[in-house]
């Protein structure tokens, strides 16, 4: 009977520490998701900010 405590407590704790990493992981993908989006839209402003440029000063 304990045994078979034991076993269920290790599953849950298992599970507890798999769901765990998965929400760090899954903030981190979102921070990352975030930081690449700005990232992306901070070099498409670069990139038309100088081809207006160019094209004012040819």
């Amino acid at each position: 009977m304990t045994k078979f405590i034991g076993r269920i407590m290790l599953i849950i704790s298992f599970m507890f520490l798999i769901l765990i990493i998965g929400l760090f992981f899954s903030i981190y993908w979102i921070i990352g998701v975030f930081v690449a989006g700005i990232i992306v839209t901070s070099i498409y402003a670069l990139v038309k900010a100088n081809s207006t440029k160019f094209k004012i000063k040819p």
